[in-house]
């Protein structure tokens, strides 16, 4: 959950971009973000909204790509994504700036080193 959503205000288009926002970081990482022994652990890192850069974990990720997820996961809503598809453009846009393919065999690789990060 976006953290505003858990100090009781309503979920709208902007906690969905913070819930996608945690989708992307932990397919990347191939970890939790928010992780703990207790369902009130997980609930109060979540609300404290602290984000290790990617590039923390995966040395591989384009600084780029770090930024605009370390957008969508802005503890402020007021400064995360106007919309969805905003966010969907700025992804795009990484994309078309790859040097190599971005079809399945990329993806494969990168999802085999997240793999080997995680130790599985």
């Amino acid at each position: 959950m976006a953290p505003e959503v858990l100090t009781g205000k309503p979920a709208n288009e902007k906690s969905d971009i913070f819930c996608l926002g945690i989708v992307l970081w932990e397919a990347l990482t191939n970890q939790r973000l928010y992780d703990g022994k207790t369902d009130l652990e997980v609930i109060m890192k979540a609300r404290e909204a602290k984000v290790p850069p990617l590039a923390s974990i995966r040395d591989d990720v384009p600084a780029l790509l770090d930024e605009v997820i370390g957008g969508a996961l802005t503890k402020d809503p007021d400064h995360r994504f106007e919309s969805a598809r905003e966010l969907m453009r700025a992804l795009a846009s990484i994309l078309k700036a790859q040097p190599e393919p971005t079809d399945s065999a990329p993806l494969a690789r990168s999802v085999e080193k997240a793999l080997k990060i995680r130790g599985d």
